[in-house]
C-alpha cells in the first residue's frame, strides 16, 4: 500500500471513529524481512498482538480493544491495519512508545496529522520544532505549532487558546490595513487572502502552502516549498 493510500485510509478512519484520540493503527508493513514473514496470520495474528498490548501497558484483555480493518470491496478482516483503543492516552504513550513491535510492525496514532511520524518522535519534544510538546496536545506539538496548523482529523483542546488569540491578532492586524487593502490586497487578491489563514503575519505570495514564512515550515502536513525550504542566506543572495 502507497503512503499516499495509507494516509487517505487512516485519515477516512480517524474522522468516523469517536474514540480516535486512544486509538492506535498497528501497521503491518509490505516486505520480505523475515521478520514479517514470521509472523503469524488471522486470528493468531490478534491473539499475538493481545499479548504484545498486555505486556507493554500491563491491561487486561477487557481494558483494551482491538480490531482489523475490513476490506472495503469484500468486508473481510484485513489484518495489514489493526486497532488498538487503550482507556487514556497515558497507555496510548506507553505503547506508541514501545514500537517497533516484533521487530518490524510500526504504530500510527490516529490523532497525529502526520502518519507514521515515530523517526521524528522524542517524548518530551514537539513534532514540528525544537520546543517542549504541550503535555495536553493531542498532536504530541508545542501549542504555537498545534495553533499553526492547516489539517488534521482531530480539534485540539489544548491548543484553543493559541487559536483564538492568533484569530484575534488576524483580525487586528486586517482592521489595520491601509484603506486600498480593504477589498483587495496589495498584490490583487481579496483582502482576506492578503494575510495568512492561520496569523497575522502577511501570507508569503511565493510559499506553495499558501501562509506566511513562520506558519509554512512547521506544517505537518505541506506541499514541498522551494522558498521556505531554502535557507534565509540563499534566499538573501538570490534576491540581492
Amino acid at each position: 500500500m502507497k503512503i499516499s493510500a495509507l494516509s487517505t485510509n487512516l485519515y477516512k478512519i480517524a474522522e468516523a471513529k469517536p474514540n480516535a484520540n486512544n486509538t492506535l493503527a498497528i501497521i503491518r508493513p509490505f516486505t520480505t524481512l523475515e521478520a514479517a514473514e514470521s509472523l503469524p496470520t488471522g486470528n493468531e495474528y490478534i491473539k499475538s498482538l493481545i499479548h504484545l498490548v498486555h505486556g507493554v501497558t500491563q491491561l487486561d484483555s477487557q481494558n483494551f480493544i482491538i480490531e482489523e480493518d475490513r476490506n472495503p470491496l469484500t468486508d473481510e478482516p484485513d489484518y495489514q491495519q489493526v486497532f488498538v483503543t487503550l482507556p487514556s492516552r497515558q497507555y496510548v504513550d506507553r505503547l506508541y512508545e514501545a514500537q517497533p513491535y516484533f521487530g518490524c510492525l510500526v504504530a500510527h496514532k490516529l490523532s497525529h496529522i502526520q502518519i507514521c511520524s515515530y523517526q521524528r518522535y522524542c517524548a518530551d519534544q514537539c513534532l514540528m520544532c525544537s520546543s517542549k510538546k504541550s503535555p495536553s496536545c493531542i498532536h504530541d506539538m508545542c501549542q504555537d505549532c498545534c495553533a499553526r496548523q492547516k489539517f488534521g482529523t482531530s480539534v485540539c483542546k489544548g491548543s484553543a487558546d493559541v487559536v483564538q488569540s492568533l484569530l484575534a491578532d488576524r483580525k487586528e492586524k486586517a482592521n489595520l490595513l491601509p484603506s486600498d487593502w480593504k477589498e483587495r490586497g496589495h498584490d490583487g487578491s481579496m483582502k482576506s487572502d492578503a494575510l495568512c489563514e492561520k496569523c497575522q503575519n502577511e501570507r508569503d505570495p511565493s510559499c506553495s502552502n499558501g501562509v506566511c514564512a513562520v506558519c509554512c515550515p512547521i506544517q505537518a502536513i505541506r506541499s514541498k516549498c522551494k522558498h521556505h525550504d531554502e535557507s534565509f542566506y540563499s534566499r538573501n543572495l538570490r534576491s540581492a
